[in-house]
């Protein structure tokens, strides 16, 4: 039986660090540890992880007080451990199943949850139930797209959706293009539209490795007259030119570039987020 430390890095966000006046501060959970481990399975590689909050599934009799989804890559045992809030090893599915998973993601439904992998060496996107059974699977296995079909994707990195789940926000910028993609999950048909241009570049609106994306909903105020409204936007780290981009999720304009250049901040808006 093997136990591991896992600890979480401690982050300070600060005004120093371009953020606004809040500080934010991680610090390590020294007693959390993930034990009960079948012999022959490590936590090799971890990639990434995503966490089901309590009680939203029938299909997980254990998630009282919520699960925690691991991806892990080039070890032994399951592609996918699942495990306890308090770091038990409760089961895995998915053994040699994936590629190089290189995100996941849980969506939550009004009917059920799913888990999505981004299997960035697949060229896939696939989504499983919470047990590990293929749902469905986008893109074609081990087939590079460009930038002419959406359905296609070029080393995908990450997976984001929208608050209703009608679309799914996929960035890709570990091949050689960089851009994102929007997939609309409506009705079962999955008609896929480019956001951005695909070049590699660090002008407004390109990218250089896309690395990852989040859809959020951020409080915009306007400058000239002090009032506040709602805007929903793509944050994409673009990991290369030192930035993260935020885009708009209906035609893929660029809205703000914070924390470009040391923090010298592009605002091609009037107006700016509150983050």
């Amino acid at each position: 039986m093997y136990t591991v430390v896992a600890f979480l890095l401690v982050l300070v966000i600060s005004k120093e660090n371009c953020l606004n006046e809040q500080s934010t501060v991680y610090y390590e959970a020294e007693d959390w540890i993930v034990t009960d481990i079948p012999n022959g399975t490590y936590l090799s590689m971890c990639s990434d992880l995503d966490i089901l909050p309590p009680n939203t599934s029938n299909e997980a009799s254990d998630d009282d007080e919520g699960l925690i989804f691991v991806i892990k890559r080039n070890g032994t045992g399951p592609d996918v451990m699942v495990l306890s809030m308090n770091g038990t090893y409760l089961h895995g599915w998915g053994e040699g199943l994936l590629v190089k998973p290189h995100a996941l993601r849980i969506q939550t439904t009004n009917q059920t949850s799913f888990v999505w992998i981004v299997d960035q060496m697949d060229e896939t996107v696939k989504q499983f139930s919470l047990t590990g059974e293929l749902v469905l699977t986008l893109g074609q296995s081990g087939t590079a797209g460009n930038t002419t079909d959406p359905l296609l994707f070029d080393r995908p990195t990450d997976i984001s959706f929208d608050p209703y789940n009608r679309f799914a926000y996929i960035s890709e910028g570990e091949g050689d293009t960089n851009q994102l993609t929007k997939v609309d999950l409506q009705n079962g048909v999955f008609n896929a539209t480019r956001l951005g241009s695909g070049v590699t570049g660090s002008g407004v609106g390109e990218f250089h490795k896309a690395h990852s994306i989040e859809y959020d909903v951020l409080t915009v105020q306007a400058e000239a007259h002090g009032s506040e409204s709602k805007q929903s936007v793509l944050i994409v780290s673009d990991e290369l030119n030192n930035r993260v981009q935020f885009i708009s999720p209906e035609n893929g304009t660029t809205l703000y570039l914070p924390w470009a250049q040391q923090c010298e901040v592009e605002m091609p808006s009037s107006t700016s987020p509150t983050l």
